[in-house]
């Protein structure tokens, strides 16, 4: 009934949306003044202010959805054959947005989950897979234990959906996510922004820019500083330093540098509500807590970037960057821990510390070169790319008492080293890799685009050190050769039509400190896809039907014996609606939407269980998000904004054998803002029903989101 219903509201407004189309829109004659983010031609900007950017705009339909993510070069994403949805900063800023985990509902099929995040960094799984994380078209480090972004420095936020193999490597089967940032700027402008809510919640948000002195030398600083005492006593703080500037050598060549640093502190909660006797969440207070008290995860990230892009022509580019990321991780989180049969207690609970400080170089060269054989015009992106990346990591374990009253839990243990120390590994990771690549794009004729890509990468990887209660000494030293390739059509009858489909396979090595030793052979992921993308109000309004098979293979299982061998195999068929845009002056929509027919293929066994045709864990079988704002365009409140929307996740089973479940979920948001040209207020009402719902699956149970509340925030500019 609440589905049909979301949808039927969605389908209403895209009636009223479509019904406007004819009309004309105005245009404001007020020349803009500066702002600190002048709006760029790929994200329409709704004020009055942006009117004549938006006039602009109107003449400029080839770069309104041209993005990098998708072919890495500037090839509409409307020619591209893949799955791309783009978030602007638009919408991520009514939504209040302050973390990577409100963003993902607005992209159908990017779902939170715990695994390789904890809740201390960002962990998603991307149509049922794994995925990772880059930014601004370069590696951001790892996906698993890596770290939790924020939308201080935001431009927009760019999704690939499958394996985007030939031009990034490392194919995890799930997709990318990239966030484009806020670019240095050449006349001075600033903003401050400031927020508050409930748990002791409160954030300020620092961003100015200009010429350092001279107009070949823009730059920009975005800082911020957050924190939260958190629901349920799952505090964080982040604090943010992130500077940039760039050197316009002369009309050709330019220089950029980026530094990114973070401190982020947090609490995990690897238990969250548990799972009964009965196979069911326990019903408790939401409140119940059964973490350790001195729970934390600590780190510091230096990121540091130089990228250096020279234009000889509109035909020929060369663009290089050399990445240097620095992390030290300290955590102290949960572990094991079982409910009994009578489902009165928990017993085997364990803590776990680790350590892990990491190092990565990567540099990566690039050309992009456009030439016409006959009537056809192509797009050739060739590169190489090497990469030196180590990891120094620890990690013990202890046991803790059991909770003897899950009714009313009093956590005993006050400290993890008042208890035996079981030592689980110390070791060192390197990995040296080697990539060269090469994507040709092929507009045969107006109506038909081909493209093809293939990438090489040259792996070798050690895992050294100890491991287990009796520090074994072993060494797992590996070299691999990793091709991964892609080839796609689009057929467009007419402009604002596509048609497309393309198959990709990928390959890649997981390389990650949670498991105690690394995989000896490469995972492999392969997709077909076809679908249909619409473009409508001179390229205002994006949307993506798709239809796609996602293959994923040779991941490690534990069979009944205990063995360990890469057998495992799985198959994901989806449908999958993206609806995004700016369709009218003063109005922002997302619609999306995703239904999943997930199963594992491979005869993996669990407590002797056979468990082949059963649903991968996390996996929701739908999700969507409806969200819509409008702010008044004229007249006494004109500035004056609101809108909102639900968001609707179906259940999920966290174990193997299908038998704990947690179940499904519909929360709805809302807003209310009022924008003026130079400052605006806002206040953001999280589950306006107080909906009792369970966010993120754990281990043995599940997160339960937050009851209704609400932010106000505050932001002015010069």
């Amino acid at each position: 009934m609440r589905i049909n219903l979301i949808y039927g509201v969605a389908a209403i407004s895209a009636a009223a949306v479509f019904a406007q189309q004819g009309k004309p829109q105005p245009k404001e004659k007020k020349p803009a003044p500066a702002a600190v983010n002048p709006p760029s031609a790929a994200t329409p900007v709704p004020n009055e202010q942006a009117a004549p950017a938006q006039a602009q705009l109107d003449e400029v339909v080839v770069q309104a959805n041209s993005r990098v993510t998708g072919s890495k070069t500037d090839v509409p994403i409307h020619d591209t054959p893949a799955s791309i949805v783009v978030v602007p900063k638009e919408i991520i800023e009514d939504q209040q947005s302050v973390d990577m985990n409100q963003m993902a509902k607005n992209v159908s099929g990017l779902t939170t989950t715990l695994a390789g995040g904890y809740g201390f960094s960002d962990s998603f799984m991307m149509r049922g897979l794994s995925m990772r994380f880059m930014r601004d078209g370069l590696p951001d480090g790892n996906t698993w234990n890596g770290y939790m972004r924020t939308n201080t420095d935001v431009e927009s936020v760019e999704v690939l959906k499958g394996p985007g193999s030939a031009i990034y490597g490392r194919a995890e089967p799930g997709g990318v996510v990239n966030i484009t940032t806020k670019k240095p700027i050449d006349s001075f402008g600033a903003s401050l922004e400031s927020m508050g809510g409930f748990w002791n919640t409160y954030r300020g948000v620092l961003d100015v820019g200009g010429p350092l002195g001279t107009e070949a030398l823009p730059a920009r600083l975005n800082a911020s500083y957050y924190h939260t005492d958190g629901y349920r006593g799952l505090n964080r703080t982040i604090a943010e330093f992130l500077p940039s500037f760039t050197w316009k050598i002369n009309d050709k060549h330019s220089i950029t540098v980026d530094y990114d640093y973070r401190n982020i502190k947090a609490r995990p909660d690897n238990y969250g509500i548990l799972f009964g006797a009965d196979r069911s969440l326990l019903s408790v207070s939401r409140s119940n807590t059964y973490y350790s008290p001195f729970n934390t995860a600590s780190q510091q990230v230096h990121r540091a970037v130089v990228s250096h892009e020279g234009v000889f022509s509109q035909k020929f580019k060369l663009r290089s960057a050399l990445i240097y990321d620095n992390r030290d991780l300290y955590l102290m989180r949960n572990a094991g821990g079982a409910v009994n049969a009578a489902g009165t207690q928990m017993t085997g609970r364990t803590a776990r510390e680790q350590g892990d400080r990491s190092s990565d170089i990567v540099y990566q060269s690039e050309a992009v070169l456009k030439f016409l054989t006959g009537e056809m015009a192509h797009t050739l992106l060739a590169g190489i790319e090497a990469q030196s990346y180590r990891v120094n990591t620890w990690r013990t374990d202890y046991n803790l008492p059991s909770i003897t009253n899950l009714a009313a839990p009093v956590i005993v243990e006050r400290s993890a080293y008042d208890y035996a120390a079981i030592p689980s590994f110390d070791r060192q990771i390197t990995n040296q890799t080697v990539s060269a690549y090469a994507q040709e794009q092929v507009a045969v004729t107006d109506y038909l685009k081909l493209r093809a890509g293939v990438r090489l990468d040259h792996a070798e990887i050690k895992d050294d050190g100890w491991q287990g209660a009796a520090k074994t000494q072993r060494t797992i030293a590996m070299a691999r050769d990793l091709v991964s390739w892609q080839t796609g059509a689009v057929l467009q009858p007419w402009k604002p039509v596509s048609f497309y489909g393309g198959y990709s396979e990928g390959r890649f090595m997981a390389i990650q400190t949670e498991s105690t030793a690394l995989s000896v052979e490469p995972e492999k992921s392969s997709q077909i896809e076809l679908g249909k993308k619409l473009n409508l109000f001179k390229d205002k309004l994006q949307t993506n039907l798709a239809f796609f098979k996602t293959t994923r293979e040779n991941y490690y299982v534990t069979d009944a014996a205990g063995v360990v061998s890469p057998v495992g195999k799985r198959l994901t068929d989806g449908i999958e609606l993206d609806i995004m845009g700016n369709p009218l002056k003063g109005l922002w929509l997302t619609l999306s939407s995703a239904f999943y027919d997930a199963k594992i293929k491979s005869t993996e066994r669990v407590s002797g269980v056979n468990t082949e045709g059963k649903a991968p864990q996390y996996v929701p079988e739908y999700t969507g998000n409806f969200w819509i704002t409008y702010e008044l365009q004229s007249g006494f409140f004109k500035g004056l904004g609101f809108g909102g929307g639900p968001t609707v996740k179906s259940g999920v089973y966290v174990d193997a054998l299908n038998l704990l479940r947690v179940p499904g979920y519909v929360v709805a948001d809302a807003v209310l803002f009022y924008k003026r040209q130079n400052w605006q207020v806002q206040a953001n009402f999280r589950n306006i029903t107080n909906e009792v719902y369970f966010a993120t699956p754990t281990f043995s149970g599940a997160l339960p989101g937050e009851p209704f509340n609400f932010m106000v925030s505050a932001k002015a500019r010069i």
